[in-house]
């Protein structure tokens, strides 16, 4: 079970007796990104920035709208779209725009540099948080890289999936020989 510390961005686990730490700037190593910008994440976004939450609406939103749901957005869908399914990625209702959904497409919309990596770690840290069971850690390819960045061993593990690799001679359109 993984230990999270939100005020230092941090989590902490244990694979076959090696600590992995992830934070910010490991984010920031193994993906190449810049690990600067505003570092925020949650509901209170606005209120730590400054912002009013209305402006952000009239800004996001048809006009007269009470419900606050992807299909009310302005011309944004595939940006909420990209957003709750790459950026911050979640299970469940896709429908519901979150106070982290707003926080990214106002940043995108006011050209305002924000700090990916911090919001990646404070993803991860609320999926942990939620102890729900239907839920599960979001970034596997950072999870990946992070195992190797730490040279966990996975020699003699067994996939609970069984997995076939993929050449050109089992895919149908091959045999079909429209396959180009």
């Amino acid at each position: 079970m993984a230990e999270v510390y939100p005020e230092k961005s941090l989590i902490v686990s244990r694979i076959r007796d090696i600590e992995i730490r992830i934070n910010p700037k490991v984010i920031s190593d193994i993906f190449g990104i810049p690990n600067s910008g505003i570092t925020v994440f949650g509901d209170k976004w606005f209120e730590e920035l400054g912002v009013d939450p209305t402006n952000v609406y009239k800004l996001l939103f048809k006009p007269n709208v009470s419900e606050f749901v992807s299909s009310n957005l302005l011309p944004t869908p595939k940006m909420f779209n990209g957003i709750s399914h790459c950026v911050i990625p979640r299970n469940g209702n896709f429908q519901l725009v979150n106070a982290n959904d707003l926080l990214i497409m106002y940043h995108l919309f006011m050209k305002e540099k924000m700090n990916l990596c911090h919001l990646i770690v404070h993803n991860m840290i609320s999926v942990i948080q939620s102890r729900n069971k239907k839920s599960c850690l979001p970034y596997g390819m950072a999870l990946t890289k992070n195992f190797i960045k730490f040279l966990i061993p996975f020699e003699g593990e067994k996939s609970i999936f069984d997995y076939s690799q993929f050449t050109p001679k089992k895919s149908k359109s091959h045999e079909a020989g429209t396959w180009h």
